[in-house]
This record gives structure tokens, sequence and C-alpha cells, in this order.
């Protein structure tokens, strides 16, 4: 006998966007935020690719000017991209993994 059940859940159409940054050394802050497809594509995927191209060096971070994007935080500031992932969930409920 089991403590938990399982309930199936309807698939939700949007993209989950994973980003990990260095906040001191090693300590490590996560965001998880989910976007319609609208929003992905109307402003997120575009700074996504600037963070990626553009700021994801040691010490980069500090300078990335985002407008959409909900970045990891923390009072003194993150300073390093760790890694972004983002997954794609479509209406019948696949996930993709998004390549940018």
């Amino acid at each position: 006998m089991s403590n938990y059940s399982l309930v199936k859940k309807s698939a939700v159409e949007g993209f989950k966007v994973t980003i990990v940054a260095d906040s001191n050394d090693a300590d490590y802050i996560t965001t998880i935020n989910t976007y319609t497809k609208k929003e992905f594509e109307d402003g997120i995927i575009g700074e996504l690719i600037d963070l990626q191209e553009n700021h994801s060096g040691h010490y980069q971070l500090e300078g990335f000017d985002y407008g959409y994007l909900d970045m990891p935080f923390c009072e003194h500031g993150c300073h390093s991209l760790e890694s972004i992932e983002v997954e794609y969930t479509d209406a019948e409920g696949n996930v993709w993994d998004v390549s940018f």
C-alpha cells in the first residue's frame, strides 16, 4: 500500500525555462518559469539567445539587461550563468527539448 496516489493531469501547452546562476562561487540559484507560446516567441526567446550568446561567461551576467525573463536573484546579485534549459510541452502532452 502506497502513501500517495497519482492523478493524471491534462496537458498544458507551453514552454518551461530553467535558468541556473552562480551567486557566490558555487552557491547556485535557480528559476523555473512557464510561458505561453506567444510570450515565448514575443520576447523570451530573444532574451534567452542574447543571454546565451553574450552573457554566458564567468562574471558576465552582471551586465545582462533583461525585460521579460525572470532571472535568478539574490541580495548581492548573481554573477555567472551556469545553465539554461528549455522544454516545450505540446497540446498532446509530448515534451520536447528546445535548442537555440
